[in-house]
């Protein structure tokens, strides 16, 4: 038996993102690598969330460098985290690659179980997390409700 019972801890976190200048996302001239990367997934049978599953309202997520951030990324830095080698142009043709591409349906993209509202730790286990439990995190709404179920697009009605 664990000596530390199932529990649950509320915390409220107010972010402030701080955007580098970048080119809208229409104007990105890797925009159709990204788009060619999201086909050939699809061709290969890979385009579902990898959360849940779902094929439908599928989307592409950058996960390992938004497309909004890239140019805030110190190139070398990131080559040493990764074990990579790129040159300025390659890393900038790379955020817009398989390579960081996932597939996520619209609520483990941007609805409330997704990967852009959850703290990270509560985010990575989802993709393994136990059938019957209730989620690692969960928004919870004004009136102290949590959110809708995993994978409920009524959440997104009009996105």
């Amino acid at each position: 038996m664990p000596d530390v019972p199932a529990h649950d801890q509320r915390e409220t976190i107010h972010l402030l993102w701080s955007y580098p200048e970048h080119e809208p996302r229409s104007h990105d001239p890797h925009y159709a690598a990204f788009r060619a990367a999201e086909a050939r997934m699809k061709a290969a049978g890979l385009w579902k969330c990898v959360v849940c599953g779902s094929t439908e309202n599928v989307q592409g997520h950058h996960s390992y460098v938004e497309f909004s951030l890239q140019n805030g990324i110190d190139v070398p830095a990131f080559d040493a985290l990764y074990g990579l080698h790129l040159t300025d142009a390659e890393f900038a043709a790379w955020v817009s690659s398989e390579g960081n591409c996932e597939p996520l349906c619209r609520t483990h993209h941007t609805g409330p179980e997704g990967v852009h509202m959850l703290p990270e730790p509560a985010w990575k286990v989802l993709r393994c997390w136990r059938n019957g439990l209730r989620p690692p995190a969960e928004v919870v709404r004004g009136d102290a409700q949590p959110s809708a179920a995993p994978c409920s697009d009524e959440l997104h009605a009009g996105e």
